[in-house]
């Protein structure tokens, strides 16, 4: 420790290495795109840096504002001094890295005291820490007291005090927690980044099937592309109100120009459109959009040619109210249905159905924009609830709620599912457990005065329905969950009613466009059935199954 101390270059290696450990698993879980290894490196020498050489100017303010001249500042004071130097150093690092990275935003001001703040959640402690230790482990002589005049006040101790540590670390986090908000509330845009790329995707049989998708920075292929706008819970974007101004950035990475469209009504034609469609051209050039957000509720972005919507260019758009509330819409939309309380959570399910031969015709023709695959044609062989089939989607939090009863006193009930049909065929989930409740239809708050209480319903190529699952206990379920006694859990499946869609691959039922949601007993019990639903050991099995049965075929057909 005293080593460390004494060379401001160690020292400052530890600090920065300390924020680094924080401050990048912070950006990379960010919506921005993050710096590359290559540029944090260079963020993180350039901290390294800096920070030695401010360390010595920060020892020697911490000095000047001691009561007691003469006598080293208290570890407290010299340790915020210290670890403020090495916040501001990693601050410098980390946007000196977006530049190399071309990353960085126009909000440079706001991107630097974001960072600094993040920082110094980290270095302030860390320092104070150090210093702490390495003056308890100084020599006595070193540690001692000046004498005190008879009737003065008792000399302060140079060690640091428990307080004092968590004073340091209480305004780290108060500062983090206040400058990590500040770009959310004054950055003009709200800036997503999208990527239009190809590629095969895994189903769960694990047969490739050749997509064309909008991805994330990274560019891998996903189905459906990433949120516009936060879709609910384990999910980081930010979030997008009615009215905010909104920056998408689309990059064409393929050999053909597509479009960006955002279509209001559920028509496959543009006939209200909020953007577009607007042309991405190839080559790799960004294409900025702007819009403001539409009123609040759930939209679909997608390429204009239903051809390419199908084979995974489409994704989600999620638009909160206005006043910040928790509802599907604002409340006093005039001739809609006022919706007393607050959901507790949102989610939302993206229905889409997969043909592997529109997948291989596109990949046949890599220049092609437009398809010339018929419409009667397709043929859907898989059918996915946010990109995955069956037991899959049953192990994804992302997908399946898991709550506790709910308190008959609480303010907020229910949690609202964003029900969005990204296919062609129509589907018609079924919940089981508990009806649920009609709120929007597309674009379209529920009537005043009028509420729609269902357990099945058609869901038609691009429409969208948002609906209020209460979490409490099936009115037929018995024996009833049980705060008092230990895990206790009640699972209710979801699954589409429409056959076809139940079977996944032409005959494994079911694993097509199914999920479920859960109850437990209390609070205490949602982190264990949260752990139950991601274990992925239903997943790990049937994939097993599938795999012995592949090779079984492929022994008979040998012997043939």
């Amino acid at each position: 420790m005293r080593t460390i101390v004494s060379r401001p270059p160690l020292l400052a290696a530890v600090l920065v290495a300390g924020a680094a450990c924080w401050l990048i698993p912070v950006r990379l879980a960010g919506a921005d795109p993050s710096p590359t290894l290559g540029a944090w490196i260079a963020g993180a020498i350039a901290a390294l840096v800096l920070t030695a050489l401010l360390i010595p100017h920060a020892r020697r303010a911490a000095a000047a504002l001691t009561d007691r001249p003469g006598t080293p500042a208290s570890p407290t004071l010299e340790g915020a001094s210290i670890g403020l130097a090495a916040a501001l150093g990693a601050g410098f690092g980390a946007v000196l890295a977006d530049a190399v990275a071309g990353t960085l935003g126009r909000e440079l001001a706001l991107e630097l005291v974001r960072d600094v703040s993040l920082a110094a959640f980290v270095t302030a402690p860390l320092a104070l820490v150090t210093l702490a230790g390495a003056r308890a482990a100084a020599p006595v002589k070193g540690r001692e007291l000046a004498t005190e005049p008879s009737g003065s006040a008792p000399a302060r101790a140079l060690g640091s005090t428990r307080r004092g540590f968590l004073k340091a670390g209480a305004g780290g986090v108060a500062v983090a927690a206040v400058a990590r908000s500040v770009p959310v509330a004054a950055a003009a845009e709200k800036t997503f980044h999208l990527t239009i790329t190809d590629g095969d995707i895994h189903m769960i049989d694990e047969v490739p099937v050749f997509c064309r998708t909008f991805a994330g920075t990274d560019g891998k292929p996903q189905m459906p592309g990433p949120f516009i706008g936060n879709p609910g819970p384990f999910d980081t974007g930010r979030e997008v109100l009615e009215g905010d101004d909104v920056l998408v950035t689309v990059t064409n990475l393929t050999p053909r120009d597509h479009t960006f469209l955002i279509e209001s009504t559920g028509s496959e034609e543009p006939t209200r459109p909020v953007v577009g469609p607007v042309t991405i051209p190839q080559g790799g050039i960004p294409v900025e959009i702007r819009f403001k957000a539409p009123d609040a509720g759930t939209y679909i972005y997608r390429d204009a040619d239903r051809n390419n919507r199908i084979l995974g260019m489409h994704g989600v758009m999620v638009v909160m109210p206005g006043d910040g509330s928790n509802r599907p819409y604002t409340n006093g939309t005039p001739g809609s249905l006022t919706i007393p309380s607050e959901f507790l959570a949102q989610y939302v399910w993206v229905l889409h159905d997969i043909d592997p031969l529109l997948g291989e015709y596109a990949r046949a023709r890599p220049h092609q924009q437009v398809l010339d695959f018929p419409f009667d044609k397709i043929t859907p062989r898989y059918f996915t609830i946010n990109g995955v089939s069956g037991v899959e989607s049953t192990e994804s939090l992302v997908t399946v709620p898991v709550f506790p009863v709910q308190d008959t006193a609480a303010p907020q009930v229910g949690t609202l599912i964003r029900v969005v049909n990204t296919g062609v065929a129509s589907h018609s989930p079924h919940w089981h457990g508990n009806h649920v409740f009609v709120v929007m239809f597309n674009e379209r708050p529920s009537k005043a005065n009028f509420v729609i209480e269902k357990d099945v319903m058609r869901i038609a190529a691009l429409q969208r329905v948002a609906v209020l699952l209460p979490v409490h206990s099936g009115l037929d379920a018995w024996p009833p969950l049980d705060p008092k006694k230990g895990f206790e859990e009640q699972e209710y499946p979801m699954h589409c009613h429409a056959e076809m869609s139940q079977t996944a691959a032409g005959g494994l039922y079911p694993m097509g466009m199914l999920t479920d949601w859960r109850l437990v007993s209390g609070p205490q019990d949602v982190a264990a059935a949260r752990a139950r639903v991601r274990s992925g050991h239903k997943t790990r099995r049937v994939k097993a199954q599938i795999a012995r049965a592949r090779a079984a075929n492929a022994k008979k057909i040998r012997w043939r």
